[in-house]
């Protein structure tokens, strides 16, 4: 649950979008992460309605980038192409970026070496650069990675406190600020962006 609710946050502070999500109370009083199933969705795919014409891949191309480099930061290697969510706007439409259960803490931290080759979210970059073209560059994922880096360990230990503490233990939690503002964050963004200069976290 800290693993959805800390990359739900932060995806939201560097600018990809996220189904809404809050602190569920059941029944038995136990606290748990919900997020809303979103009504309005169209019930095909967002490469299928590319495919179809009623969606460009020039309007989305740049948030499934973006999307990529922050996967490749938190270490979630389970983004396929069926891990998206397209929100109909008054303006064409949004593509959002749920479900990260298996990323961040869940992999134990320090976060794993990287690259994340092999796994499903390679797998479908390689799959969308195939089908629709070339979108992940060191261009493309400028904002996300840029945007990673100015996030400050203040902010980073608000998202922590602001879920309930019984998702994660104290010396946990201290140990998340602390990598923040080590240069071991640093180093993983460089790699991500010379991984994906280079061709080799493609």
């Amino acid at each position: 649950m800290h693993s959805e609710w800390f990359c739900s946050q932060l995806a939201e502070t560097i600018g990809i979008a996220v189904p809404p999500f809050k602190v569920i109370q059941r029944s038995d009083g136990t606290l748990v992460f919900g997020s809303r199933w979103e009504g309005g969705v169209p019930n095909e795919q967002w490469y299928e309605m590319i495919a179809n014409g009623t969606l460009r891949f020039e309007d989305v191309k740049d948030v499934l980038a973006n999307v990529f480099a922050f996967d490749n930061f938190i270490h979630n290697g389970d983004r396929h192409c069926r891990n998206y969510i397209v929100r109909p706007q008054r303006n064409g439409h949004a593509l959002l970026a749920p479900d990260y259960s298996r990323a961040w803490f869940s992999n134990g931290f320090p976060l794993p070496a990287l690259p994340l080759v092999g796994q499903n979210t390679v797998n479908a970059s390689r799959w969308i650069t195939a089908k629709f073209g070339a979108y992940i560059s060191t261009a493309s994922t400028q904002d996300a990675l840029d945007k990673l880096e100015s996030v400050s360990d203040k902010h980073v230990s608000s998202i922590i406190k602001s879920h309930p503490q019984s998702w994660i233990a104290a010396p946990e939690a201290d140990s998340i600020v602390a990598w923040w503002s080590s240069p071991a964050r640093k180093q993983r963004l460089d790699g991500i962006r010379q991984g994906i200069k280079d061709g080799t976290y493609l």
